[in-house]
């Protein structure tokens, strides 16, 4: 008599966790999408999609359409790296690397510099020295 007492409660602790598990397992793959609707991942585009890849050298105005007196869409902070789609006089149509609200920007040439990683290197530690006074 005990022992089906006792396989009853085990079968139902077992079935308990089971559920339990499932519960989690679905609640983290839910968590797992919010998070990339939140935090998105970075946007890589093949080379045949955008001309160059720039670097904001120091903080500039990106622009709704390539000229200075439209829309104000907001600022790149300096070291922002982007893709480059479209060249129109001094005026680069940006795309972010990571996925924004924005889809693209118009920001000046002026502004920016090619991007390698060498020269970005140099750039971080020309910062570094100018923002620490470095000798």
């Amino acid at each position: 008599m005990e022992d089906t007492s006792k396989e009853k409660n085990n079968e139902k602790a077992f079935r308990q966790v089971m559920i339990w598990s499932g519960v989690l397992f679905v609640a983290a793959i839910l968590f797992g999408f919010l998070y990339r609707v939140i935090y998105p991942v970075e946007l890589y585009l093949d080379e045949n999609e955008y001309q160059t890849r720039v670097f904001v050298e120091s903080e500039t105005r990106a622009w709704q359409k390539p000229d200075s007196s439209s829309t104000l869409i907001g600022t790149y902070d300096a070291g922002a790296i982007l893709y480059a789609l479209e060249t129109v006089d001094e005026f680069y149509l940006v795309r972010p690397f990571v996925i924004s609200e924005v889809d693209s920007v118009w920001i000046p040439k002026d502004s920016t510099t090619s991007y390698t990683s060498e020269e970005y290197r140099r750039w971080q530690y020309e910062e570094e020295r100018r923002k620490f006074d470095l000798e």
